[in-house]
């Protein structure tokens, strides 16, 4: 899944977050990033719940 064209449009509300939340929202988004050397290319895996996890989050926030 490719989230390029999306990422200008939270760009706005990311550079509000204190770097501890940014950092919380990629650990729960980001399961491992890979480097190869060679050829250049990062890969990068998400957590299959990543974003329901996020999701849940904010609703319990909006809420509590």
């Amino acid at each position: 899944m490719r989230f390029t064209g999306r990422l200008p449009l939270f760009e706005p509300v990311w550079d509000t977050l204190a770097p501890r939340e940014q950092a919380r929202i990629l650990h729960l988004l980001i399961q491992r990033v890979d480097y190869d050397g060679v050829n250049g290319n990062v890969s990068i895996t998400f957590h299959p719940t990543g974003i329901k996890t996020l999701a849940e989050g904010l609703n319990e926030e909006a809420i509590g």
